[in-house]
This record gives C-alpha cells, structure tokens and sequence, in this order.
C-alpha cells in the first residue's frame, strides 16, 4: 500500500515542471462567447432651467399636479436659458412625504439640437433643494445613448438673468454605452 502512493508522489514532483511550464487557463480571461464590445465613455456639461410654478414667475415651465410638479424644464449649453438650447427634461418631480425639501424625479431629457439630436436619456434621483447640489442616475436611452448608464452630477448655480425667476442646476453627465452607435464612437467631446 505505501508503494502505490510513494510512487504517485515520486511522478508528481518530477511532473510538477512540466505542469507548471504549461500555459494556464487563468492567463487569459474567460473569451466572450460572441465578440466583446468595450463600452465607451461620453462626458459633457450642460444646464437645467427649472420655472417654478410660483405666484411671480412668468415663464412656468412645470404644472402643479396633486403632489407632483409636471416638468418641461429647458436644458441649454450655457447658464442663460434663452442662449443654446439643446433639449429639455420632460417628465415630473413628486414631493416626499416628511422630508422637507425633498423631491423625486422622473425625466426624459430628450435633446433637440447639437450632436445628440434625437437622442433621449432616461434621469431618475432625488433633488433636495435644501443642500442644493446631488447625483441622479441614468438608467437608458435612445439614439446616441442606447444601453445607456451613467451618472450626471448636479449643484445650484446662480442664474445670470436677474429679471427672472430659475432655479439654474449645473449638470456633469457621465455616460457609458456599449459604444454601437457612430455618435458615440467618435469619443467624448463637447456636444
């Protein structure tokens, strides 16, 4: 019986070079079993212009609707609201129940102009206008930003137009996509 396994071990340690000189499975990651597409990164920064639907502001662009707000917030380029619109942020904000100046929102940002025309993004998160700055996600798209995700970081901003009432958010959008569509192939540049 000791014979058997004194041999076993006496053909490892001289096959133990031969094993260790073999390429290993683990060298290489797991293939994909179609072709792999590497996603691709877009980063950009834009503008939101919400009107509140206040007693003093002319220019509303959001209804009040039970509990919720109706939005059609403008999206622009700059911080002015009526230079270089590229879209707006269609969809609604919702009071929270007992927390204040929280709000939970649902938007589609569908841009209308610039390199991103026709496409739309999907936003959902909270705003809370009491800290005035904080992330929503991205949760899909269409167009450029089909199978998108992302992020896009927001902080209060003053406006530049004193004659008017906007709540102005600065916007840093983060997004990834499987990379299929040309306008996001050509990288992350200004839109």
């Amino acid at each position: 019986m000791a014979i058997p396994s004194s041999f076993l071990i006496f053909l490892g340690i001289l096959l133990l070079p031969a094993i260790l000189a073999t390429p290993s499975s683990l060298e290489k990651p797991y293939p994909c079993p179609s072709e792999c597409v590497q996603q691709k990164e877009t980063h950009f920064h834009m503008y939101l212009h919400q009107f509140p639907a206040w007693d003093n502001v002319t220019d509303k662009n959001e209804a009040p609707s039970f509990n919720m707000f109706l939005d059609n917030w403008l999206i622009t380029m700059e911080n002015n609201p009526y230079e270089m619109i590229i879209g707006h942020a269609r969809g609604y904000h919702l009071g929270m129940a007992f927390s204040g100046g929280l709000f939970q929102t649902s938007h589609t940002y569908v841009f209308e102009s610039g390199r991103f025309a026709g496409s739309t993004l999907q936003v959902l998160g909270l705003l809370d206008i009491l800290v005035k700055q904080g992330e929503l996600v991205i949760i899909g798209g269409t167009g450029a930003f089909s199978t998108a995700h992302g992020t896009i970081r927001y902080k209060e901003v003053q406006s530049t137009r004193s004659n008017i009432t906007d709540v102005v958010r600065e916007l840093e959008v983060h997004i990834f996509t499987l990379g299929t569509s040309p306008l996001v192939m050509a990288g992350a540049i200004p839109i």
